[in-house]
């Protein structure tokens, strides 16, 4: 990750890692956000219009290191400011996402409630912390023996069409689902 910031943005994500610091960033590069946001709005803002597109042109590449503010469920990395997560692209288009699973329940649920308090704070939708989720990684998941990778099978079928938009490839598209008349 530290290297497509410093390729495709000029910059060293390390000096970016707080939400102050991103938000100029992001208003310096023309990703400015309306309303209240948290880091990872602006990590995202910024990474969607000036980084994605670009990456896997030439052949498939994997994204890794993520910042560790914007992966509760995963385990952190080496550097505790970045997280085991790791993004394939191929063609400008993100085909799986996979990350190292934080198997310890106290933390866990300490970063689940994080986030649940942070999306009140910003007036979004929340949820509760679910406690067979935590009773579950209680019972004893040996720590960094579980992982997750998930493939997007409709992303696979843009890629083969060549598809430039999601809703060419699926049979029901988003925009349909979230309008007024369903």
């Amino acid at each position: 990750m530290r290297q497509i910031w410093q390729e495709y943005v000029g910059v060293e994500l390390n000096d970016y890692l707080e939400i102050g610091a991103i938000k100029v960033l992001a208003d310096k590069l023309g990703c400015s956000l309306d309303g209240p946001a948290e880091y990872e709005d602006y990590f995202y803002k910024i990474f969607l219009n000036k980084i994605e597109k670009k990456l896997g042109l030439e052949k498939p590449v994997f994204v890794y290191d993520y910042p560790a503010q914007m992966c509760s469920l995963s385990r952190l990395a080496t550097d505790s400011r970045y997280a085991e997560r790791f993004e394939l692209y191929i063609n400008g288009l993100e085909l799986a996402n996979a990350f190292g699973e934080l198997t310890n329940a106290e933390v866990q649920a300490d970063n689940l409630e994080k986030d649940r308090a942070l999306r009140e704070k910003l007036g979004r939708p929340t949820w509760l912390v679910d406690p067979d989720f935590v009773a579950a990684l209680k019972s004893g998941i040996p720590g960094g023996c579980a992982g997750g990778n998930s493939l997007g099978v409709d992303r696979m079928a843009m890629l083969f069409t060549g598809a430039n938009d999601i809703n060419e490839v699926i049979f029901q598209s988003v925009s349909d689902q979230c309008s007024d008349n369903n």
